[in-house]
Parts: C-alpha cells; sequence; structure tokens
C-alpha cells in the first residue's frame, strides 16, 4: 500500500499511464473520473448497475473503473463480483475507488489482495472521507502488481504527507475498535435518516445505499431541486448537494449527508416548513 497525499494526488497518475487507453467508468460518479479520462464509455448507474449490460461495455475496454460505493448513487457492488471479474479478465487493469467502502456491508477488497494477491487490481481509497478528515489531505493506493508499484513509488514526492497526516494515521491505528464501531452507527444512523427523509412530502424516493449519504429523488424537476436547495440555504442554513445534472432524466436529485441525529431532525423539520410554502 502506498500513502498519497489525498488520492487526488493519483488521479494525474492514472490519466498519463491509461489516458490514451480505452477506458470504461461509471454515469454517474464523482466527477474526477470522468475529467481525467474524458473520452471513456460508460455504463449506466440508474441507480443499480445492470450487470449484463456492464459486461457488454466492458468487454471493449483496456481499463474498467468501479467506484464502490458509487458517488452520488450509492451503488454498491459486491466485492466477491468485482474481484471474479478481475481474474476472468487478466488483460484489463481493473481500478476500484473505495473511499466510502466502510459505510457499506461489503468488505474492501484490500484485505482480499493481502490474501490473494491480483496484479490487474488498483484499489484507490480517499481515507480522509471515511474519517473526517479532508483538509489533511490523506489517501492510499494499493496494488500488488510489481509494475504498478514500482510506478507509485516513481511518481511520489520525497516527504510526500505532511506531520499532521502522519500524526493522525498514527492515533488512527491506536483507535481502530472505536473507528469500526463509527461506522456501524453511521450505517445505523443512515437507516433512520432514510426513514425521515421518506416521509416528507417533498421526497418521492429515497434510494438505498452504501455511502455516508442518500440519493433523494425529490417531487419536482430539476429546475425545482435547484430551488428548493437554493430556500434550504437560505432559510435554513443547511446544503444539500443538488445532482440533479448528473442523473440527467430532467429529474430532482439531492445528495444528503449523514450526519448527527440532531440534525436529522432539524433537515427533515425545515422540509416540511418548505413543503408548506414557508
Amino acid at each position: 500500500m502506498h500513502a498519497v497525499a489525498g488520492a487526488s494526488q493519483c488521479y494525474p497518475w492514472l490519466r498519463s499511464w491509461f489516458g490514451e487507453r480505452s477506458v470504461l467508468v461509471p454515469s454517474p460518479t464523482f466527477g474526477e473520473y470522468q475529467r481525467i479520462f474524458p473520452d471513456a464509455a460508460t455504463y449506466a448507474d440508474r441507480p443499480r448497475v445492470d450487470w449484463g449490460r456492464f459486461e457488454e461495455a466492458a468487454a471493449r475496454a483496456d481499463v474498467v473503473v468501479f467506484v464502490n460505493p458509487n458517488n452520488p448513487t450509492g451503488t454498491v457492488v459486491p466485492t466477491e463480483r468485482i474481484r471474479a471479474f478481475a481474474d476472468a479478465n487478466p488483460q484489463k487493469v481493473v481500478i476500484v475507488d473505495e473511499s466510502f467502502i466502510e459505510f457499506s456491508d461489503q468488505p474492501s477488497l484490500v484485505t482480499e489482495l493481502a490474501n490473494s494477491p491480483a496484479d490487474n487490481l488498483l484499489v484507490v481509497k480517499s481515507l480522509s472521507k471515511t474519517l473526517g478528515v479532508p483538509g489533511l489531505r490523506l489517501g492510499a493506493l494499493l496494488t500488488t502488481s510489481a509494475d504498478l508499484g514500482a510506478r507509485i513509488s516513481r511518481e511520489t514526492p520525497i516527504w510526500n504527507l505532511s506531520s499532521p497526516a502522519e500524526n493522525f494515521t498514527e492515533l488512527m491505528l491506536k483507535h481502530r475498535p472505536v473507528l469500526a464501531d463509527s461506522y456501524v452507527r453511521t450505517r445505523r444512523e443512515r437507516d433512520e435518516l432514510a426513514v425521515m427523509l421518506s416521509s416528507s412530502s417533498l421526497v418521492e424516493d429515497v434510494v438505498p445505499g452504501g455511502g455516508n449519504f442518500l440519493l433523494v429523488r425529490l417531487r419536482t424537476d430539476a429546475a425545482g431541486a435547484d430551488r428548493l436547495a437554493r430556500a434550504l440555504v437560505e432559510q435554513a442554513g443547511i446544503l444539500v448537494k443538488d445532482v440533479s445534472p448528473k442523473m440527467g432524466d430532467g429529474r430532482g436529485y439531492w445528495r444528503v449527508a449523514v450526519r448527527l441525529p440532531e440534525e436529522h431532525r432539524r433537515l427533515v423539520a425545515a422540509l416540511d416548513r418548505l413543503a408548506a410554502g414557508g
């Protein structure tokens, strides 16, 4: 495993290593993959992935990207299915972004690769997402490929991590049981938030997902979702992410972060006020 100054440090590397090859990425997904692979083909997550159609598209690709769980949909592909795909296609490079995996019900490929190497797998992790410390710029890349490992070592600057990031990593390793418990609590509070949001008359559907966020389909179009998001900030000081443009079907969608229970109650109360016209 190679530590990096945030997962964002690796994206220029991925572009330089694989940008000239045929790449397949999910759509929608984290915007950085579409930025570094602008000519990539896509497979749909609307949400959920049709595996048969995915395999048809993947047959024409040299490099396949999974974001697991995906952002903003929260879609989770079983880890064993990704590993089976990589094993069945050793000629392909399989990039798996596991930045939110701890919030899902799936094991990480990191443990899998420690016990059973697969040289065509490259795991990307933004640790700042799962640890809630984005300002520290902390991430990791894992590969069992000697070639990819050598490339990463050549690209990584000396003194790559800041002293605060290194110190935080040491502290984190001393409190792993507490950290694991926090993921369990987040999953439970995510499920509770989903129930609360479903009670709002503004919400058509809350999509089950595996991240520390929820994809919410509103009873309005994309323009209405934008207006409601702006009103939520102006009237209640609550920010949600309007992801309607990413979904691309003209309907209104928000990505709502899992926070503390009292903040969830405040959000739902604010939605009730908006629904009542105030």
